[in-house]
């Protein structure tokens, strides 16, 4: 997919932002960054809209590891699964994996919870009221 040009004005822009405003900010574009395509974004009433996405770095939240929030992913966070623009990555990609596969598991042990068959005395044990 070929990128917008830095003069070219989003499809989406917001009502206050200007074409001379936006020009100006985009003039001063870091070299390497990804222009943001607001018309993908979810809505996030603000008036200080993502004008590019570029590499921010962090230091993961569960194992302290430092690790970068690539401007790739942050195109595929925002425009894709329209998280709102303030997410930040707060944890490192193993870390995001193992977070993952914890709720996929206690979703899957909920679902064989409900399904199994209930105990005999159990309707003995329910609190009356």
């Amino acid at each position: 997919m070929p990128q917008p040009s830095a003069r070219t004005l989003p499809v989406d822009w917001p009502q206050y932002t200007t074409p001379q405003y936006y020009a100006w900010t985009m003039a001063r574009m870091p070299p390497g960054a990804i222009v943001a395509d607001w018309s993908k974004h979810h809505p996030h009433n603000s008036y200080s809209p993502l004008f590019w996405y570029e590499d921010r770095p962090g230091v993961c939240k569960t194992c302290s590891a430092p690790f970068v929030f690539t401007k790739e992913a942050q195109r595929h966070c925002y425009e894709v699964l329209k998280f709102p623009i303030y997410a930040e990555a707060v944890r490192c990609a193993p870390c995001r994996a193992k977070v993952r596969e914890t709720k996929r598991a206690q979703r899957e042990h909920m679902a064989e919870m409900a399904a199994r068959k209930p105990h005999p005395h159990e309707a003995f044990f329910r609190k009356r009221s």
